[in-house]
């Protein structure tokens, strides 16, 4: 196919036929080629969590021959190991550079000071803010802006419209959002879940062995958003990452007297309650925590 010019940034002019979803192919290729006009970006960047929906994202891109300057991917620090290892070889595979948002300590600081998050909607925005944004900020900052405020930068990313609890949680029918001179592009907009792992079967692209086995990309165990349940799935998938949880709930319970499934004190419910409401409530790296809380597999919000 004929390639499209885009500012600096090349496109496929058309859609690549490969025998199926070629309704929603479409779609996401209006999707994108809007969000290049929109955004005339510097970068354009993948997030990748290592689940099915960011990896959905990124196949799509790749169809429409888009240069991707960079996977970008968040490490909470609670995360399975296999999650990084899947995440790295995909940056292998394809040869995309890969930067890490990565909370380092983060998680284990703030817990060994203040005990656990606790649960719900706003303990999940404010550990959401710790592990997720604040890392993504600086790396954003650091690797790709480097000090040139003015840089737009486009952020594919795996959210789709089937998650949502309502239109604002995930845009209505608007499958981009500014954010400062970040556009995030819900490139997959449209698809069902059934239809990402449809495509990835007919592309013949390798999912995450933690995606396969426990239906999530696994990164994230902050506890805000996971129960009982999915911390032993986590356990016995990988057990290093079981002792080391197991060993830190004995300290913090020990320490604080609460556990990881239960709320912290209620002068730190308090503070986390009053931090939460200056957080920007748009939280698409993760979504699907909210969507598998509304389907039972996790703590309602």
């Amino acid at each position: 196919m004929q390639q499209l010019h885009i500012f600096n940034k090349p496109m496929i002019l058309g859609v690549p036929n490969i025998g199926i979803l070629q309704d929603e192919i479409q779609q996401s290729f209006e999707i994108l080629k809007k969000a290049m006009f929109m955004a005339d970006p510097y970068a354009v960047c993948v997030l990748v969590t290592g689940g099915d929906d960011s990896l959905t994202a990124l196949k799509i891109a790749m169809m429409f021959g888009v240069k991707i300057d960079y996977i970008i991917h968040g490490v909470t620090g609670t995360g399975l190991k296999d999650v990084r290892l899947f995440v790295n070889s995909l940056s292998d595979k394809h040869k995309i550079k890969l930067l890490t948002a990565d909370a380092g300590s983060a998680f284990e600081d703030y817990v060994n000071r203040k005990g656990f998050f606790g649960v719900g909607h706003s303990a999940h925005s404010f550990s959401y803010h710790i592990l997720k944004t604040n890392p993504f900020d600086r790396t954003i900052s650091k690797y790709i802006r480097k000090g040139v405020s003015r840089r737009n930068i486009i952020l594919i990313n795996g959210v789709r419209v089937e998650e949502s609890e309502n239109r604002a949680d995930n845009y209505g029918d608007n499958p981009f959002r500014w954010q400062g001179r970040n556009l995030w592009v819900n490139i997959a907009h449209w698809f069902t879940k059934k239809q990402c792992l449809e495509l990835l079967s007919s592309e013949n692209e390798q999912r995450s062995p933690v995606s396969i086995a426990l239906g999530r990309s696994g990164e994230c165990n902050c506890g805000t958003m996971q129960n009982e349940a999915s911390r032993i799935a986590c356990s016995e998938y990988d057990p290093e990452w079981g002792l080391w949880m197991k060993n830190l709930r004995k300290h913090i319970v020990q320490k604080f007297g609460f556990d990881i499934h239960q709320n912290p004190n209620k002068k730190t419910i308090a503070a986390i309650n009053k931090a939460s409401e200056k957080i920007n409530e748009f939280m698409p790296m993760c979504v699907g925590c909210k969507a598998n809380a509304r389907a039972g597999n996790m703590f309602e919000i």
